[in-house]
């Protein structure tokens, strides 16, 4: 048995003037007579199709639902309801203290894995998902990639963070040409700087980055 989410005919389809594949919207009911791990495997493969995960970002796992899964208290007072109803089991309908114990336990484990899964919905794949609660991040901190949804502000954002790291990296580099040595080396060449803003004769003078290095090491080398 299958259903299809949209209930519209079978095509591709569409969520914010954006096309997916129909298979996307489209979910073989007949797992849920199987058991827990059954499902869960049957729905980690259908997130980790990437055609889908712009879909399945937008309609299922946007901020109200990361507002859920990250709330830590609604955890806890769901941890704390089953234990009250596993009291009221055993204390009021006499049934059998271990077989209670047990069950809730399997359950609880279920929740539990579930919730944790989803917290950092990440695929073999590379498919992953961003679950920022509902006000969780600005306008600002999200940059250049403002305003965009699923894989395409996973890109943006993957990139983002690329180019910030190289800038880090390039700024260290030309802060300190000395940066990555150890030891002797490093002494040698940090007197070298010394000695060439005394002098003002640095032949390296006006080089950055892996030039600098470059022209740093061969000095040393004539040295």
């Amino acid at each position: 048995v299958s259903t299809q989410s949209t209930g519209k005919p079978a095509g591709r389809a569409m969520n914010n003037d954006r096309q997916f594949p129909s298979e996307c919207s489209m979910f073989d009911l007949s797992v849920m007579d199987q058991d827990f791990y059954a499902i869960k495997d049957a729905l980690i493969e259908k997130m980790c199709v990437e055609e889908c995960s712009g879909l399945y970002q937008d309609v299922l796992l946007g901020c109200c639902t990361a507002s859920m899964i990250m709330d830590t208290v609604l955890t806890e007072g769901l941890e704390n309801l089953a234990n009250q109803l596993k009291e009221l089991a055993i204390e009021k309908f006499g049934y059998n203290e271990e077989e209670v114990n047990g069950m809730f336990s399997l359950y609880m484990g279920y929740v539990t894995e579930t919730l944790d899964m989803l917290r950092d919905p990440t695929c073999d794949n590379g498919v992953s998902y961003s679950m920022v609660p509902c006000g969780g991040e600005s306008m600002e901190e999200e940059g250049m990639c403002a305003g965009m949804s699923g894989k395409a502000k996973r890109k943006c954002m993957k990139k983002s963070m690329e180019e910030e790291a190289e800038e880090v990296e390039g700024g260290e580099e030309m802060a300190d040409p000395c940066a990555g040595l150890k030891g002797k080396k490093k002494k040698k060449c940090m007197k070298q700087q010394d000695g060439a803003g005394e002098e003002g004769d640095n032949p390296c003078a006006g080089l950055k980055g892996k030039k600098k290095k470059k022209c740093m090491k061969a000095n040393e080398e004539m040295a």
